[in-house]
């Protein structure tokens, strides 16, 4: 999956999540720091978005933050949180991320 179509695709995933949690483009906006025209770009997959940025989106939607990301197209493995995930599009750096996250590191 190439960049442009990797971040459609997380943008759909938010704007999904921002909806089944009942918040509009604004509250979410409000509850992750950025403006509303920051988050309509992010769900149209315009604008590139931070990882603690995703992690707020995540939080605010009470969403795991791993189910926002895109799956790639072929099978894979990935492992998160000491557990095989199937589907997964991560690199290294951002499932050693997530996992500290949910080891209970959190955010500095």
């Amino acid at each position: 999956m190439d960049s442009d179509a990797y971040y459609r695709v997380l943008g759909s995933a938010i704007r999904g999540a921002r909806e089944r949690a009942g918040l509009t483009q604004d509250e979410l906006a409000r509850g992750v720091g950025l403006s509303r025209t920051s988050v309509t770009n992010i769900e149209a997959g315009r604008q590139r978005l931070l990882v603690d940025q995703l992690e707020a989106i995540a939080r605010t939607t009470r969403t795991p933050a791993v189910d926002l990301l895109p799956r790639p197209e072929g099978p894979t493995q990935q492992m998160v949180s000491g557990q095989l995930s199937e589907g997964l599009c991560l690199s290294p750096a951002v499932a050693q991320f997530l996992s500290s996250l949910s080891e209970g590191g959190g955010l500095p």
